[in-house]
């Protein structure tokens, strides 16, 4: 795990739509790890946060793997990523997402209240 290299998102992520985490490790020797490449590279990344945050890897160009993070409430997140062999922490981990609501109301759950009568 020491040699990964974690690449926070740039921007807040939005509710409801999907934000990455880059991650970048190579063995002892400088080779480039792959997701899954001769089973000695394996994650795992587990959030938490004011609600549930999916997340799994997938394969990232030139051999960086990326955690897809997913919420539908806004608020600030953790993402660990560890080594699923060992349970080491990458470093840089944990990386904080913050999601940041749509923006845009939902008339369902929306309500309207009288704050005081015409006069």
């Amino acid at each position: 795990a020491s040699r990964c290299v974690v690449t926070p998102a740039q921007d807040n992520a939005v509710a409801g739509r999907a934000t990455t985490i880059g991650v970048s490790c190579a063995d002892a020797h400088g080779n480039v790890l792959l997701a899954g490449g001769g089973g000695d590279f394996n994650l795992r990344a587990v959030a938490s946060g004011p609600g549930p945050m999916s997340t799994r890897l997938v394969q990232g160009a030139g051999g960086a793997v990326q955690v897809e993070c997913l919420a539908t409430k806004a608020g600030l997140y953790s993402v660990a990523i560890t080594c699923a062999r060992s349970g080491a922490p990458l470093p840089g981990t944990p990386v904080q997402v913050e999601v940041d609501s749509e923006g845009v109301p939902d008339a369902a759950a929306c309500t309207a209240t009288l704050l005081s009568p015409a006069g």
